[in-house]
């Protein structure tokens, strides 16, 4: 081989080297930073699940909020009458209200009334423990007297989980002493989740953190959480991807893990991205070594005398 034949080889593969190095690294730089945008997107996929639960609390708790403070319901805790309850506590009153539960509790937590209703059909169900009979005064649901903004959060009530919104009752003004504590529920059933879902626009679902046996992603999930700041992130093949994290109740433990999945559409506009690149580097490559190959080492020679 002459040394102009070597000059080319070596030229054209230091630029076709040189060309798929930086095709390469650009493509690898591609694919890490859309991975990172894809982990930030199903993050708040979670935020937005856990925002739409908060929303909830708050609506929840302005509704109780306007039968807690109300003269009637004032008279009631200290005199009840079931001539009021059957004019104001009706069933389609909690179908209405979009609640599982209602609970009047006098000062020292005893149940001066209480009702539970299947939210989607209206019909009775049995108001759960310890509704049916009294909470403790340190139950995270009593809220001191001057807490005249109450609380609301979640809580576990025979291993079934409970957004509850809870008020002190006070006159219409809003004048105490509170007289008691009014409590408003809903379930964590199938129907309310699905319109968690609709709210937070994502495939949405929970787990109990404790009680009943978890699926395999939950318990992992469960376990590698520290706290409810922590996200799990898990890939599910090449389409999907999904975050864990955990929900406090009103104790400030956690009683859900909370699991959101959507699709992998940023890694799949990466890859296309990569590939594009790569594409382009080895045109470039190509055409670069064409004409290195032709022009290295092709300066006409002198001719001897």
């Amino acid at each position: 081989m002459t040394s102009d034949a070597k000059a080319r080889l070596v030229a054209f593969g230091l630029v076709l080297g040189a060309c798929a190095s930086l095709g390469g690294a650009a493509a690898w730089i591609t694919l890490d930073r859309f991975a990172v945008v894809e982990r930030d997107g199903v993050r708040r996929s979670l935020l937005r699940a856990r925002t739409a639960i908060e929303d909830y609390l708050v609506v929840l708790k302005g509704k109780a909020g306007d039968w807690a403070q109300w003269d009637e319901a004032y008279e009631f805790v200290v005199h009840p009458t079931p001539e009021w309850i059957e004019s104001n506590v009706p069933t389609n009153s909690l179908v209405q209200l979009d609640l599982n539960l209602i609970v009047f509790l006098d000062v020292d937590g005893r149940t001066v009334f209480a009702k539970a209703v299947d939210a989607a059909t209206g019909n009775p169900i049995p108001v759960p423990a310890p509704f049916d009979r009294q909470l403790p005064l340190d139950s995270p649901l009593i809220p001191p007297g001057d807490a005249v903004g109450g609380v609301s959060g979640a809580v576990m009530v025979g291993g079934r989980c409970l957004f509850a919104a809870a008020r002190p009752i006070l006159t219409s003004s809003g004048r105490g002493p509170a007289r008691g504590t009014l409590v408003f529920a809903r379930f964590l059933d199938e129907l309310f989740v699905e319109r968690l879902r609709s709210g937070a626009r994502v495939d949405l679902s929970f787990r109990p953190y404790e009680g009943e046996p978890l699926p395999r992603d939950f318990r992992e999930a469960r376990d590698a959480l520290g706290s409810v700041d922590d996200v799990r992130l898990e890939e599910l093949g090449d389409e999907r991807i999904a975050a864990f994290g955990l929900l406090a109740g009103l104790d400030g433990r956690p009683v859900l893990v909370t699991r959101v999945e959507i699709p992998r559409e940023v890694r799949s506009v990466a890859r296309s991205a990569a590939w594009r690149m790569a594409g382009a580097a080895v045109a470039v490559a190509a055409a670069f070594g064409a004409a290195v190959f032709l022009f290295v080492g092709s300066r006409p020679r002198r001719k001897s005398a």
